[in-house]
């Protein structure tokens, strides 16, 4: 009769466990999700600002005031984009991973486009740190340029 008591015991806790385990995956899931999509309508709305002032510039014809407004943005774009190259491995991405297409072939032709633009037009920030990380950045696209052949003219993408 004990031995069947501390069999049920175990079982109870064992239950106990699974379901806080899935409750805590899931509490961190949701959580994340909220982040993750509280941090996505902040950088819209940056980029709806910015946006508005360069075309506020170009209206204003202070065409260099807008050059030099899109030219940060892309600079902060490119350093996003190679910050979150990491988080494309997430298990929370296996779907799109396997019945998708990679999503880093997807980061590494928007680089290589970005790239060409950044080799004939380099970063105008003003922080040397900047600078040297989006000319790292740039490098590692443009060596991908060179291996695949694909340039911004071609009619494939």
């Amino acid at each position: 009769m004990l031995k069947k008591n501390i069999t049920g015991k175990r079982l109870v806790l064992a239950v106990l466990f699974i379901l806080l385990m899935a409750a805590a995956h899931y509490s961190g899931g949701v959580l994340g999700f909220y982040q993750g999509y509280h941090a996505s309508m902040a950088r819209r709305d940056s980029d709806a600002f910015a946006t508005s002032r360069a075309l506020i510039s170009l209206r204003n014809q202070d065409y260099q005031g807008a050059v030099d407004l899109l030219e940060t943005r892309l600079d902060s774009q490119i350093i996003q984009c190679d910050a979150a190259k990491g988080s494309l491995k997430s298990p929370y991405n296996m779907f799109w991973l396997i019945f998708r297409r990679d999503p880093e072939v997807a980061r590494r032709h928007l680089l290589i486009s970005v790239a060409e633009y950044r080799n004939k037009h380099p970063s105008v920030s003003t922080l040397p740190e900047v600078r040297q990380r989006i000319e790292a950045i740039v490098k590692e696209a443009s060596r991908e340029l060179d291996r695949t052949s694909i340039h911004m003219s071609s009619p494939e993408r």
